[in-house]
């Protein structure tokens, strides 16, 4: 969100006469409005399933964090097995969106189970209750990017890697509006930010 935020923000400077419709839904559901050409480009995480109509324009690379507020008993850990976390309450991202199929993956590939007390599919919902002190979660650190009252706690686990992309159907006419949008979000500080460190 930070990047699309600063990105809307220099477009709109600049173009003031275009219109932009902007669409927050998972991934799956995107990438079928992609397909039926009722959007222009997604921008997400670059799909886990094989998606060969789909091209791939990487943004950033990012993982899986443990996201705590500062006081939480586990905020001082510099990362953290998810082994550990097991038996523990969590809150979690719902089943669909993209953070949650990454980490249901590297639960089944390290053949534990993980217990949620409460999963949603609003990302600002679970980091307000997160930053009462009381619960952690489990999301992308670009959740929690430029945010003080948050840490994020890398998953030490093989695979922990997720793409930031800009999605496009292949083939497809790409209107001068969205290459211009395109060309904005690819030159913001928020990306460029990204490509230093997620972790200082």
């Amino acid at each position: 969100s930070t990047v699309l935020t600063e990105g809307v923000i220099c477009f709109l400077k600049e173009f003031p006469g275009i219109k932009l419709e902007i669409i927050y839904k998972t991934v799956d559901e995107l990438l079928e409005l992609l397909r039926e050409r009722k959007v222009d480009f997604v921008l997400s995480y670059k799909p886990l399933c094989d998606a060969p109509d789909i091209d791939s324009m990487p943004l950033f690379e990012n993982t899986l964090a443990l996201v705590v507020s500062k006081e939480h008993p586990l905020a001082g850990r510099k990362d953290i097995k998810l082994q550990e976390l097991v038996g523990k309450t969590l809150l979690l991202p719902s089943k669909g969106l993209q953070a949650r199929t990454m980490l249901d993956r590297l639960t089944e590939k390290e053949g534990i189970e993980l217990h949620s007390s409460l999963e949603l599919n609003e990302t600002n919902i679970l980091l307000q209750m997160v930053a009462t002190g009381h619960y952690a979660t489990i999301l992308s650190t670009s959740a929690v990017f430029g945010k003080t009252r948050f840490k994020a706690i890398p998953l030490n686990e093989p695979g922990n890697i997720m793409e930031a992309s800009l999605l496009r159907l292949k083939g497809a006419y790409q209107k001068t509006a969205a290459k211009e949008f395109i060309n904005i979000l690819l030159e913001t500080d928020a990306v460029k930010r990204r490509l230093i460190n997620m972790f200082e």
